[in-house]
Order: C-alpha cells, then structure tokens, then sequence
C-alpha cells in the first residue's frame, strides 16, 4: 500500500555525552566533498512543492511481500549469514527496494543496503525502501543528486554519510531510524527537521552545510549530538530542544547544553541573541559565520572560549565582562570579528 510522506523530517537516533569539538573538517571528508563541489550551488533551492512531494510517495508502492529472482535487471546481492544486502545494477527514477531474494530456490530477506550501493545514482529521484530492510550502509546514496524523496519505514541505522551530497533531497520519511551516522545528511536540500521521540544519536556533521535547513526540533530521547551536527547552515533561524530532555535545552532557538552552562549553537541566521549568566563555556565554532549579529555580551560567569568560537562574524562587536587574564580564550577564536573589547 503506498504511504503519504510526512513533510518534515522524522527520524530516531542515539549518542551519549555532550561533545564541544572542532567543526574542521578532517582531510577524508574535504576530499569528497571536493569530488561533488559541482553538485553544492551556495544556494540550494528545492524545486519540489509540498503537494508535489505527497504525490510523489503516494506513487511509491511499498509492499514487504515484493520478491525478486537473484537475475533480475535492476539489483545486485550479497547474502551473508542467510541474509541479503542490495546494490544497485540499473537505475531508474523511482526505486523499490525488494522484501526477499531468490536464489537457487531459497528465499533470503533483504536486511540491508549496502556500502556505496546506489552512489552516484543521479537519475533516482525517490526511493522506497522495504519493512526488512534495517540499515542503510556507509555512502549508500552519497551523491545521488536527483534524489527528493525517500521512505525507510523499519530502518534503525544510517552509515556515515549515507545521504550526503544529495542536494535536492528535501523530504525523508524514516519513523524507527536510531543511529544517524557521521554526515549522514551532510549537503542535502531538507528544508525542516522534525525528529521524532525515541531518537537518541544525532551524528557529528549530520545536518551540516545544508543550503535550506531552517529549523531543527529535537526530543526529549536525544542523549548525544555530535560536534557541527547544525553547523554551516546559512538559512538556520533555530534548534529547538524538548523541555523534558536531560542533555541539552535551548532559549530562542540557541543550543544548550541541560544546565545553560555550555553554549554549543547559535544558528547562522540568529541576528540577536542575550547570553543567560550560567553560561561558562562557549563551545568550539558556537558562533562561526554567524553573519547578522552586530553585538553580544559575553557575561562575567565565562571562563572559556572555544576555539574559532565568533570566527567569522564580521559585524559582530564582543563586549566580555571580565577580565582577559581570567578567560581561557581558544585559537581563532574572534578571527574575522569586527571588534573584542574587555570591561575589567
């Protein structure tokens, strides 16, 4: 029966432990993001309406009883420990992952998708994505720039950049996802993400660089996010966390972690933003690029700054009302600001 996609994005995740880290990119990750810098316009827009976007998964027939024959035109298997993972042969616009697979007259469940199996598939536009299926491998669909829409009903885990660089994906239905892995969504078009409670693992550069991300709603269930999850997206206006999460919170859209003592985010898009007197640490890259502010105060109660913390903010004038003396201050932490200045 085919299923109506929601519009926003709902997902399931698990991490634990609050990380303050670089949002440099490592040499293996600049590699491939150089390989597709074609495919990343700075401004991606989704040419897809919201009516377009339902239509489209309402002609997606979804069916755990689809079976095919180990010789068929459109997939490739590998069967490990009686179970199947599935690479792409052919490609079409719309795609559906099989149930089971036959072989020599056995039946084998189709449980994964597997490493890079559908990368570079450029003509795909939506994919559907059978109840066995349970995890999609590292580069799965890394770079498969046609890509709008997906629907993975049972998928508990996503591989490391599973999704990345697929600049027009804009809608994702994946209720029982668990685990979202390094830069899974890294570069992709989704313009909103809604994730759903039961996630608890939101991976380092998960929804980074993503031209139309506006907002960002987190549950109560997320123990982890990971370093950048958020970060260099130009249209980002908030992150919204759940009351009732024991990690993180936020105040106007600014990430948090549980207690307000550690600043993590402040979306690019922010143009004002008062910093509460609990907080003690501002986090690394907090503020990069976060080109519409033009002041802050940073209250006494700070003793640490992050490195690359305001990079980039070149309207931004810093008022810290402490001593420098007393404030452990990173590298680069106000390069390509407009102006610092210390009131004791």
């Amino acid at each position: 029966m085919a299923r109506r996609l929601p519009l926003f994005l709902t997902v399931f995740v698990t991490f634990a432990g609050i990380s303050i880290q670089s949002c440099s990119i490592g040499s293996g990750e600049k590699q491939k993001a150089s390989e597709h810098d074609s495919l990343m316009p700075d401004n991606v827009e989704s040419s897809l309406s919201e009516s377009a976007l339902e239509e489209d998964f309402d002609e997606i027939e979804q069916d755990c009883n689809m079976t095919v024959d180990w010789d068929n035109n459109s997939f490739f298997f590998n069967i490990y420990d009686g179970e199947a993972s599935v690479t792409s042969k052919n490609e079409s616009d719309t795609m559906v992952i099989p149930c089971k697979v036959i072989k020599d007259g056995k039946e084998y469940p189709v449980t994964s998708v597997s490493v890079a199996g559908f990368e570079d598939c450029k003509f795909i536009k939506f994919i559907s994505i059978s109840e066995n299926v349970g995890s999609i491998g590292e580069r799965a669909f890394y770079g498969c720039t046609g890509l709008t829409s997906v629907s993975l009903p049972n998928v508990e885990e996503l591989g490391q950049c599973a999704f990345c660089w697929c600049t027009e994906l804009a809608a994702i239905d994946m209720p029982n996802v668990e685990v979202i892995g390094r830069a899974a969504f890294k570069a992709t078009g989704l313009p909103s993400i809604t994730i759903p409670n039961g996630v608890k693992i939101i991976g380092p550069y998960a929804f980074y660089d993503c031209a139309n991300l506006s907002v960002a709603d987190v549950p109560e269930s997320v123990e982890e996010i990971g370093e950048c999850a958020f970060s260099r997206n130009p249209n980002l206006l908030s992150v919204n966390v759940d009351k009732n999460n024991e990690r993180y919170s936020s105040i106007d859209g600014v990430l948090y972690s549980k207690n307000q003592d550690t600043l993590l985010l402040c979306p690019q898009k922010k143009e004002v933003v008062e910093l509460p007197n609990s907080v003690k640490v501002i986090g690394i890259s907090a503020f990069e690029s976060c080109g519409k502010l033009t002041s802050i105060t940073i209250p006494n109660s700070c003793y640490n700054i992050g490195s690359e913390a305001f990079c980039n903010c070149p309207n931004l004038d810093i008022t810290i009302d402490n001593r420098e003396e007393d404030v452990k201050i990173g590298s680069g932490a106000f390069l390509n600001c407009k102006s610092v200045k210390f009131l004791r």
